[in-house]
């Protein structure tokens, strides 16, 4: 495996890392039903009343948690029609700004500090089917007027 993942840098790291993934997720993978607390999560508020997750088991890792979310867990569930964002506010940029793409396709503009939602003024839309749609660092979007 070292080898295999040598040009990304701290193979030695990475490779054990995996290891340790794998020997956890033999041990005890997700089951559908059986979830596990996450302290400080979705936020630094979240506490006791908050329901567990699957994997919370394997990692803390808010972005971990946050993909997984995102793009896994309804399929483990049995209630995966495709995506799911929906309740997801992630602080990584990337899932931000994936995720507002996917709301847009829907005719929604989501709003990545808050997670709120409303329908898209025509102007995002013509932005957005002309490709004229911008971001900024932090996940905030834009459009270039004609």
């Amino acid at each position: 495996m070292v080898q295999i993942i040598y040009h990304l840098g701290l193979q030695n790291q990475r490779a054990l890392a995996y290891q340790t993934y794998a020997q956890m997720w033999t041990r005890a993978p997700p089951e559908k039903g059986k979830r596990y607390f996450v302290r400080r999560y979705p936020t630094k508020d979240s506490g006791k009343g908050m329901k567990g997750d699957e994997i919370s088991h394997m990692t803390q890792g808010e972005h971990a948690l946050d993909s997984r979310r995102i793009f896994c867990r309804d399929l483990l569930r049995g209630v995966a029609k495709c995506w799911n964002g929906e309740g997801v506010v992630p602080e990584d940029r990337e899932l931000r700004a994936y995720l507002r793409r996917m709301w847009l396709k829907e005719g929604l503009e989501w709003d990545p500090f808050t997670g709120e939602k409303e329908v898209a003024s025509q102007e995002l839309m013509r932005a957005a089917i002309n490709r004229n749609i911008v971001r900024d660092e932090e996940g905030g979007m834009g459009f270039v007027e004609e």
